[in-house]
């Protein structure tokens, strides 16, 4: 606004009195706000003439505008303008009121409402682009929700899926994998090296759920003996042939190697 004024006063004659008073006005519009400022008072200023100051303020008279205290103060005022521009700038895959698939209810764990919706538009991501990425706070399930959309997205097809994560992860995502996904195996690939003392462990290994705990139970090879293996052309065709020798009714296969 007060640009404005500036522009338009530079064909008007002013007195040595009103430039200095502009002055001061153009300043003080322009110098930043303390941090301490919780509101702006608008009000028309008595010591200017019309021909200054040619804007009605009629309806904003000694108006007081009250700006929120804290981040918390200002989303809970626009929660609901800020959530139908989000909704505009990034529509949903999956609504809350699309239907959901009927393989969700295979999973032997029970998603939240939540989850089941992020499943889905997981899912449906993988159908227009090759990957998906699933961010969310720490306990919001991400583990659940990840594993719940490669099973969907098989589409009763056995599959094989591997999980990079952490060392400090490896044990907690097998024993969700277990838990959640329907006849699954899993198995750590423990290291492309022989181990270095008689307590570390090396190959790929099939890990079981025993009393809550798990134990490294099953099928043992080593990266090596996968290579060397002439039964098969392709890598994943020697793998299926390990696996299925062991347990041909086991249909979903989760792999986890440590980062």
């Amino acid at each position: 606004m007060w640009e404005v004024c500036r522009l338009g006063l530079k064909r008007l004659s002013l007195t040595t009195a009103e430039s200095d008073i502009l002055s001061r006005l153009t300043e003080a519009c322009t110098r930043p706000a303390r941090s301490d400022a919780y509101s702006v008072e608008i009000a028309r200023p008595s010591f200017l003439s019309p021909r200054l100051f040619p804007f009605d303020l009629t309806d904003h008279e000694e108006e007081t505008v009250q700006l929120p205290k804290d981040v918390n103060e200002y989303l809970g005022a626009r929660a609901s303008e800020l959530a139908d521009r989000i909704l505009r700038t990034y529509p949903p895959l999956h609504g809350v009121g699309d239907p959901a698939s009927s393989l969700i209810s295979h999973l032997l764990r029970k998603p939240f409402p939540g989850q089941v919706l992020a499943m889905m538009g997981v899912v449906k991501r993988w159908y227009e682009a090759r990957g998906a990425a699933v961010i969310a706070e720490c306990g919001t399930g991400k583990t659940l929700i990840s594993m719940g959309a490669v099973h969907v997205h098989s589409d009763r097809r056995p599959f094989t899926a591997l999980a990079m994560v952490p060392p400090q992860l490896v044990e907690k995502w097998a024993r969700e994998a277990l838990l959640t996904l329907p006849r699954a195996r899993v198995f750590f690939i423990e290291g492309l090296r022989s181990p270095t003392s008689s307590a570390a462990q090396a190959g790929v290994n099939e890990v079981r759920l025993r009393h809550g705990r798990i134990v490294r139970e099953g099928l043992r090879t080593t990266l090596t003996e996968l290579r060397q293996r002439k039964t098969s052309r392709a890598a994943r065709a020697r793998w299926e042939s390990i696996c299925g020798s062991t347990a041909e009714s086991s249909r979903r296969i989760c792999r986890t190697t440590r980062t």
